[in-house]
């Protein structure tokens, strides 16, 4: 038996294991954004003490001499040979930038959930046979749902003077003691691929209350769903890991919106989930591995309803888990659900909705017909693939500027830079190529040919050649394999664009509408969009940010009978678009890749 120490906890592990797999087993919050595929470089630990095996080549790449300096290496190449003492690099605050809002629209307040108190008396049970008969006696009405469980609280239940009844959709869902009917609360929960948002909803009164949010535990596992299955393909045990990981995750997050709202987690009845589908079949336990090979079909794409108590979720006995209705492995409820609480489909206008990120879902709404696509940008909109990438936290360079030749980066958290986030990237590579430092093909200059090279940026050559700008509160590179990245990205999310306009026979000019939400979205900047060619000009403008429009849809699908209904229909009317499966779609892609301008 060995030790691994970690900031003076000591967990105990066996010899023969890489340190990605001891960290796993002991619970150890840590983020492995390509799921230990050895490929990403960002399991970054720091050995303090303890004999390991040598570093390699292939790891050494990863690291700067300043990170092997003070002892860096990568957990998924590193294997401890006895007991070690490692530390983590500088710690992020999981919470900052998380997206939690929504601009929440007009809708029709009828909720699911109501409540009616009862006179119970004694009397109640002179002529009847049993405390089922007097209690359905009492409510003029038969039980049906959940009827073990109120068999279970009836014997207590009957010595109350007052009891209260749930009703869901009219019909009898539980009984409780006394009256209860100025407590009836909701949570609406967006589970994305990152981040986790839940949000607690008064029933009553229709408002807000309290959001919380955290860090997907999953990401200790990949920072993508692709990863993420294939972690679930090759580990045994490695789905129930993840589920209990999500749940435990929701458990905290309802734990703490009851104790800063001082409310009884009992008076919680339902819980609405929006999700991508592979954060969905993994909440209910079900194997997502047929989504990560073809024909790519999901278990279930429908709307679900269970027992909290059955996924092991902790509020009211009587608690229902909707899981929100999507439209394929790839464009999930997440989106059906943004798209509904941007109203995309309302006053007539030709709108398109973007989920901009590693997916890139997005719905188009023209010409009479709502189609939908996922476009694969890639994780380099997440800070994934990227050189210094990090997701907008603590430390992430979230904008660049280059004004009069003198570079500025602005820091999350006003702090030296660590790396760089999506937005960041974004507006790093549309001011380079507005100074005409990279050229419209992607590749970065060499310093003879830049007319007039701005103050801060300096060019670097070596094995690959890379770009580093400095500004009074610090300095990042970008590489030329981080452009590319991006160009992919953007070209994958722009030639959808094109397939989908082209799909509904609509150009981009005819267009009155551009949608943008989700975790990314808030932080873009729409002139470094089109400044890169991710969006064409024409789009300038007529773009609306609806923020995290996925938890919206969920407080929405809690507040309103009808937005049930619609959301169902508008599922319903969705076609999904398979853009590999369309003619020339490889020609538009790779016209698409420039960073030309549109």
């Amino acid at each position: 038996m060995c030790f691994l120490t970690v900031k003076g906890v000591k967990y105990s592990f066996d010899k023969g294991l890489k340190l990605i797999d001891i960290i796993r087993q002991n619970n150890i919050t840590f983020e492995t954004p390509c799921g230990g595929g050895l490929t990403c470089g960002k399991c970054k630990v720091i050995l303090k003490s303890g004999d390991v095996n040598p570093i390699t080549n292939e790891e050494e790449k990863f690291l700067t001499v300043d990170e092997l300096s003070v002892g860096t290496r990568l957990a998924c190449f590193m294997e401890p040979k006895g007991d070690i003492c490692i530390d983590f690099p500088e710690q992020l605050d999981d919470k900052n930038k998380i997206l939690t809002k929504g601009i929440l629209p007009e809708h029709d307040f009828k909720p699911n959930i109501n409540k009616k108190t009862f006179e119970f008396h004694q009397h109640c049970l002179k002529n009847e046979l049993s405390y089922l008969e007097a209690l359905e006696n009492v409510l003029d009405e038969k039980v049906v749902a959940n009827k073990h469980l109120i068999l279970q609280q009836l014997p207590s239940i009957i010595k109350e003077k007052k009891i209260t009844a749930i009703y869901s959709n009219n019909y009898i869902l539980g009984v409780e003691k006394k009256d209860t009917t100025s407590s009836c609360y909701g949570v609406a929960i967006d589970i994305g691929t990152t981040t986790v948002v839940a949000s607690l909803v008064n029933l009553i009164t229709g408002q807000e209350i309290e959001i919380e949010s955290a860090l997907n535990p999953q990401t200790e596992y990949g920072l993508d769903v692709l990863s993420r299955i294939d972690f679930v393909r090759k580990n045994k045990g490695g789905l129930e890991l993840l589920h209990n990981g999500i749940i435990n995750c929701l458990n905290r997050l309802i734990m703490s919106l009851c104790k800063n709202s001082k409310i009884d987690k009992e008076n919680i009845y339902e819980i609405a989930v929006a999700a991508n589908t592979t954060m969905l079949h993994i909440l209910l336990n079900v194997d997502p591995t047929c989504m990560g090979k073809s024909p790519y079909k999901s278990v279930f794409i429908k709307e679900n309803k269970f027992l909290a108590s059955e996924l092991g979720i902790k509020i009211s006995a009587y608690g229902m888990v909707y899981t929100l209705p999507g439209v394929s492995s790839f464009v999930g409820s997440d989106i059906v659900a943004g798209v509904c609480a941007g109203s995309l489909f309302e006053k007539g206008k030709k709108s398109l909705f973007i989920d901009v990120g590693t997916n890139g879902e997005m719905v188009l709404y023209g010409s009479g017909q709502m189609v939908a696509c996922a476009c694969a940008a890639g994780p380099a909109l997440e800070g994934m693939n990227i050189k210094n990438g990090m997701r907008a936290t603590s430390g992430a360079v979230e904008n660049v500027k280059i004004i009069d030749s003198q570079v500025f980066l602005k820091v999350i958290g006003d702090i030296k830079p660590i790396g760089i986030c999506g937005s960041g990237i974004i507006d790093c590579i549309s001011e380079l190529l507005q100074n005409k430092v990279i050229g419209l093909t992607g590749r970065i200059k060499n310093q003879d040919n830049i007319e007039s090279l701005p103050k801060g940026v300096a060019i670097k050559d070596g094995s690959t050649r890379s770009i580093m700008l400095s500004s009074a509160n610090g300095e990042i590179s970008v590489t030329q394999n981080d452009v590319r990245q991006v160009q992919l990205a953007k070209g994958a999310i722009l030639s959808g664009i094109y397939t989908l306009l082209d799909y509904v026979k609509l150009s981009i000019y005819e267009l009155d509408e551009v949608i943008i939400a989700g975790q990314f979205g808030a932080h873009l900047n729409v002139e470094s969009l089109i400044g890169v060619g991710m969006l064409p000009s024409t789009f300038n403008g007529k773009v609306r940010y609806i923020g995290n429009s996925s938890v919206t849809g969920a407080i929405l699908y809690l507040l309103s009978r009808n937005f049930r209904e619609i959301i169902r229909d508008i599922t319903g009317r969705i076609d999904y678009v398979e853009l590999s499966t369309m003619q020339d779609y490889e020609k538009t892609f790779t016209k698409a890749l420039t960073f030309k301008k549109i």
